[in-house]
C-alpha cells in the first residue's frame, strides 16, 4: 500500500508484463489453431509436454555435472578464469535465433561433431538436450561462481589441514557449503 491509500503501480506493472509473456503465446495458438497446425488430440500434447521434460531433465543433468566444477574454477582467480568467463558469457550475448544456426551449423551432417553424433542430430531429442544446455548453461555456471566466491577460503583451507585432497575438499566441504 502507498501513503495514498491505492495500491500504487506495481499491480499494474505485474499485470503488463503478464501481458507482455503471454499475448505471443496466446497469438501463436490462434494462428495454428487457423491454419491447423494445433495438435488435434490430447495425446500429442502429452508427448510433446513428457519430451519436453524428459529433456530438460537431461539438460539440468549435465549442466550440474560441468558447470558446477566450471563454477568452482571461475571463482579461482587468474588468466585462465577469465578466459573462460568470456567464453561462459558468449551464449548470453547472442540473440536466440543466432545461437540456433550456429548449433544447426556446428552439428549438421557435414562436420565433425555431427558425423559422431549421427545424422539429423538436430532434429532429435540429443539435438534438444544440446540446444538447452547451451542456452541454459551460461546461468547455472555464473550462479555457481557467485556462490563458490561468496565462501570464505578458510573453509577449504581447513579442510586440506585436516588431510582431505582436493576433490574431496571440493565434494565434501566446499559443494555443500
Amino acid at each position: 500500500m502507498t501513503g495514498r491509500g491505492g495500491p500504487g503501480p506495481l499491480p499494474w506493472l505485474a499485470a503488463l508484463l503478464v501481458l507482455y509473456l503471454a499475448a505471443p503465446i496466446a497469438a501463436f495458438l490462434a494462428w495454428a489453431a487457423g491454419h491447423g497446425l494445433a495438435p488435434t488430440d490430447a495425446s500429442q500434447v502429452g508427448q510433446a509436454l513428457g519430451l519436453s521434460a524428459a529433456t530438460a531433465t537431461v539438460a539440468t543433468g549435465l549442466m550440474a555435472l560441468f558447470g558446477v566444477p566450471l563454477g568452482h574454477r571461475l571463482a579461482q582467480p587468474g588468466r585462465l578464469s577469465a578466459w573462460l568467463s568470456a567464453l561462459v558469457h558468449l551464449p548470453l550475448g547472442l540473440p536466440p535465433l543466432a545461437s540456433g544456426v550456429i548449433l544447426a551449423l556446428l552439428f549438421s551432417p557435414n562436420t565433425a561433431p555431427g558425423r559422431l553424433l549421427g545424422p539429423a542430430v538436430v532434429d532429435t531429442p540429443v539435438g534438444i538436450v544440446l540446444a538447452q544446455t547451451f542456452v541454459a548453461s551460461p546461468f547455472l555456471v555464473l550462479a555457481a561462481r557467485s556462490a563458490f566466491a561468496s565462501l570464505p577460503p578458510s573453509i577449504g583451507e581447513a579442510a586440506r589441514t585436516l588431510g582431505h585432497g582436493p576433490f574431496a575438499c571440493w565434494a565434501g566441504f566446499l559443494l555443500p557449503a
